[in-house]
């Protein structure tokens, strides 16, 4: 028993390090250039998306008029988990989405 679980051991230690080498590679193969490019069109859409939006003020009354105009925007450029904190980190850690998400926090606080 204990010699078929060091097998299936060492069997999921193989298939942890192909994907630990698949994910390498995909990862290489994003190029400084292309990640710059994905960024400048996520910047792009963003701005398309927020473009002629009326931007809510807080002012002392309004604040779930506010709220809700913030949680719109946020959920347009899909960045309501960081806003709300669900996400405080990018949850994997391949560049472009490190990038895009610190874009996307950035933004939330501009």
């Amino acid at each position: 028993m204990i010699r078929m679980m060091m097998e299936y051991m060492k069997k999921q230690d193989k298939r942890m390090e192909m994907l630990i080498q698949k994910l390498e590679s995909n990862s290489s193969s994003l190029t400084r250039d292309s990640i710059k490019d994905k960024i400048d069109k996520f910047q792009k859409d963003v701005k398309t998306k927020l473009e002629g939006k009326h931007a809510v003020i807080l002012n002392g009354f309004n604040y779930l008029e506010w709220k809700s105009s913030i949680l719109v925007d946020a959920h347009l450029i899909q960045a309501k988990d960081i806003l709300t904190k669900e996400e405080t980190m990018p949850s994997i850690t391949v560049s472009l989405d490190i990038e895009l998400w610190n874009r996307k926090n950035e933004l939330l606080y501009t």
